[in-house]
C-alpha cells in the first residue's frame, strides 16, 4: 500500500511537472501573437473610450504597423472591433458581478 502512495505521488508530481513546461512552452510559443492580440484589444478600447467610429480602428493598426509597433495580421475590420469591445465589455460585467457579491456577502454579516 505504501509502495502504490509513493509510486501515485511520483506520477502526480511528474504529471504537473510536465504541464508546468508545457504552459511555458506554449506561453514562449505564442508570445508575440498574445503580445500583438493585447495591442488589438488596446486599441478597440481606446476606439470605445475615445467615442471613435469602429471604422477608425483598421487604420489605426494599420499606424501600429508602419510604425513598427505591431506585426498582425488579425483582427483589423470595424466589425472585428466592435466584437473585442463586446467580450471586453462582458469580461468587465462578470467581474463587476462578482465584486458586487462579495461586497454584499461581506456587508450582510
Amino acid at each position: 500500500m505504501v509502495c502504490v502512495r509513493i509510486k501515485q505521488q511520483a506520477m502526480r508530481r511528474e504529471l504537473e511537472g510536465a504541464m508546468q513546461k508545457a504552459h511555458t512552452v506554449w506561453d514562449e510559443a505564442n508570445a508575440e501573437k498574445l503580445e500583438a492580440k493585447c495591442k488589438v484589444f488596446r486599441s478597440a478600447y481606446m476606439c470605445a473610450e475615445e467615442e471613435l467610429a469602429f471604422t477608425k480602428h483598421p487604420a489605426i493598426i494599420e499606424l501600429h504597423e508602419i510604425n513598427g509597433c505591431m506585426k498582425t495580421s488579425m483582427l483589423y475590420s470595424h466589425h472585428s472591433c466592435a466584437n473585442t469591445l463586446v467580450h471586453i465589455a462582458q469580461e468587465m460585467k462578470t467581474e463587476l458581478n462578482n465584486y458586487i457579491k462579495i461586497e454584499i456577502y461581506f456587508h450582510s454579516q
